[in-house]
């Protein structure tokens, strides 16, 4: 999904052995990638480095080892005991798949209580719903929001974990399909049926989706250069806006 017009990008249909990954897709020089814990994978990593792109990428609690400069591994539990309700930041290295080390930046911060509390309750519905008891190690790291990023030091730790949650709408945009749209339950039994059936689907949402941009966009807004400003000692700008179709 793209993030400035919630409308569909990229889109792949696969075999559930293929597996969630940013391999499946097509990046380019100057493309921004945000993806959740299952794309980050030394894999999609090195996908999008090899394809030019950025990316910013929430990380499972060791998904991979990561190494300091001088090559000694970090604990990343240890290292958050560091993060406060401040954003954090430190360089971290991988080893990619030729083995060469790759430098980027972790970024972290201390979720509040309240996301905390939602956390643990979120944790727990998980352990009784999956049969499995997380480490108090994982259970820990859950308090902190944490990603990896390729992106440079001239954007600030704050500003690259306020673009993460960004993500969170285009997490509303695929409930909103599955809701609507039922794309949640496939009623037919081959693979080919399979993946007529969801193709069709798609190509509706699609289809609706380039309606609604069509009928419910915003207007052309123009901005004259000269600002009005107001009389006595308020110092707010006001802008003259007007239709550019009225033209």
């Amino acid at each position: 999904m793209d993030l400035f017009s919630l409308t569909c990008s990229q889109f792949k249909i696969t075999e559930q052995s293929t597996g969630e990954s940013l391999k499946n897709f097509t990046f380019s020089k100057g493309c921004l990638i945000i993806a959740d814990r299952a794309y980050g994978t030394i894999k999609s990593i090195e996908h999008c480095l090899n394809a030019g792109a950025d990316f910013i990428l929430r990380i499972k609690n060791q998904a991979f080892n990561l190494y300091d400069g001088s090559g000694q591994k970090i604990i990343l539990a240890d290292w958050l005991l560091t993060v406060g309700e401040k954003a954090s930041e430190c360089m971290v290295y991988i080893n990619g798949s030729d083995k060469k080390p790759i430098a980027l930046r972790l970024c972290a911060i201390k979720k509040t209580k309240e996301e905390i509390r939602a956390e643990e309750k979120r944790l727990k519905r998980l352990e009784s719903k999956k049969q499995k008891i997380y480490s108090e190690e994982t259970k820990f790291t859950h308090r902190y929001m944490f990603v990896m990023t390729s992106l440079p030091a001239e954007i600030s730790a704050e500003e690259i974990l306020s673009c993460y949650r960004l993500r969170w709408q285009v997490e509303l945009v695929f409930k909103r399909m599955k809701s609507l749209l039922q794309l949640g339950n496939i009623p037919t039994k081959t693979k080919e049926s399979g993946e007529v059936w969801i193709s069709g689907k798609i190509l509706l949402s699609l289809l609706t989706e380039k309606y609604l941009g069509d009928i419910d966009f915003s207007p052309t807004w123009n901005i004259r250069r000269e600002p009005e400003y107001m009389e006595g000692d308020k110092a707010d700008i006001i802008y003259n806006f007007y239709d550019a179709s009225a033209q």
